[in-house]
């Protein structure tokens, strides 16, 4: 089961010890909508407003992200930017509790998001491309390791102790930063590559879009996911907080558990389903996405509550194992910050309406349980959606899942 991981490069192995360095103490981005409810006293509307211009911002910080990784390098971009968003959290130290920290949090959010797609395309320049889905695995399963303990953590410290909370969270991001910076070399993109689709190009952005529309059709298929995925960052902790008076530590843990089972079960689904095409892995994800919502809609009992959270985690293995490597396999080498700011905008989109359908909905006294139920008739919209796309991208998606058919 673990044999694959063997052979990756220092660097994804480096790459992957930061994601888990940084992640063990992040409480800002799990935790947002919560600190915002519990530290700065906005209605559901108000935090749904914060969220929709944190969309916009994330989606202008991606799109220049992007632009730069590919023309300055992917190093120098996430050098500059993370330690950008590490000052603009540590900023929240020295102003009241208010709104001066939501204005903190968004900035720092920001210029983490500017840095997002250098993160995306470096593991994908220094991996060879039958190897990109076990590397993106490694980093995910990184990352939600030091979930484990982070929002469970970061559940306990928010309410009473929040400039500690806010010190752990710089601290190891720190940490992971100071680990990639030193140990990682910008990669080469001139060196040849295994997967014609991967060559460097001198054409624009728009043009190899142009020449590939699955790149868009794609997006569209993510932008769903991501609608559905938003609800644990906005619906979810809202739902706790109707039901739990201690609803921080209770959505903490929750949250904590989400991590735990990407770590144990994401190595099994990997081995046990390599065989299958990435669209039927992201299908099978989208549909135990659906059961989940369909659980939360019937349940107000932690426990029932956790069990969701499991059948929400495996599908989010599998769409996250399915979708991971494609777009890697799609575009130019010196491209692929740009594609994936693309493609940022997508999920970015998506967790807008992630954010409005819900917010509006609930601010308009309608009942949890229906605002479940739509994001199930969603869930549904995604499955066909994807059928249609399959069928229509066929040949193409043939040719990317099979890596003998794409060398050269």
């Amino acid at each position: 089961m673990f044999e694959k991981y063997k052979s990756l490069s220092r660097e994804v192995y480096v790459i992957a010890l930061s994601k888990l360095v940084a992640s063990m103490g992040a409480f800002i981005w799990p935790l947002f909508t919560l600190i915002l409810t519990s530290k700065t006293n906005l209605d559901v509307g108000e935090i749904s407003v914060y969220m929709t211009v944190m969309v916009f911002v994330n989606i202008a910080a991606s799109i220049t992200g992007g632009l730069l990784s590919d023309k300055i390098g992917r190093k120098i971009i996430i050098v500059i930017f993370e330690l950008l968003g590490m000052l603009s959290y540590f900023m929240i130290l020295f102003f009241p509790v208010g709104i001066a920290t939501a204005v903190l949090l968004m900035a720092g959010m920001a210029f983490f998001g500017v840095a997002w797609p250098a993160h995306d395309a470096l593991i994908a320049n220094v991996t060879k491309t039958e190897e990109r889905e076990t590397a993106y695995g490694l980093g995910y399963m990184a990352s939600n390791l030091g979930l484990v303990f982070g929002p469970a953590v970061g559940g306990f410290l928010i309410r009473d102790h929040f400039s500690t909370f806010i010190i752990i969270d710089v601290v190891t991001t720190f940490l992971g930063w100071l680990l990639l910076v030193t140990l990682v070399k910008e990669p080469n993109m001139t060196q040849e590559k295994e997967n014609k689709l991967e060559e460097v190009t001198n054409k624009s952005v728009l043009q190899v879009v142009k020449e590939r529309p699955v790149i868009i059709y794609y997006g569209l298929l993510l932008l769903v996911t991501s609608i559905i995925y938003g609800q644990i960052d906005f619906t979810l902790p809202l739902y706790f907080e109707s039901l739990f008076d201690n609803f921080e530590q209770n959505f903490g843990f929750i949250f904590s558990l989400n991590g735990l089972v990407v770590v144990l079960f994401t190595p099994v689904i990997t081995h046990v389903f390599t065989k299958l095409k990435s669209m039927t892995k992201i299908l099978i994800g989208i549909i135990l996405y659906m059961m989940s919502m369909l659980m939360y809609s019937q349940f107000s009992v932690l426990g029932f509550l956790l069990f969701s959270m499991f059948v929400f985690t495996i599908g989010e293995i599998f769409i996250q194992v399915g979708s991971a490597p494609v777009m890697s396999k799609l575009v130019p080498a010196n491209m692929m910050a740009r594609a994936s700011s693309v493609i940022g905008i997508f999920y970015t989109i998506g967790h807008l309406i992630a954010i409005n359908i819900p917010g509006y909905l609930l601010d308009n006294n309608y009942t949890f349980k229906f605002t479940w139920l739509v994001i199930v008739g969603v869930s549904l919209i995604g499955v066909l959606y994807l059928l249609w796309f399959s069928s229509a991208y066929k040949k193409t998606l043939n040719y990317i899942d099979d890596f003998e058919k794409n060398r050269k």
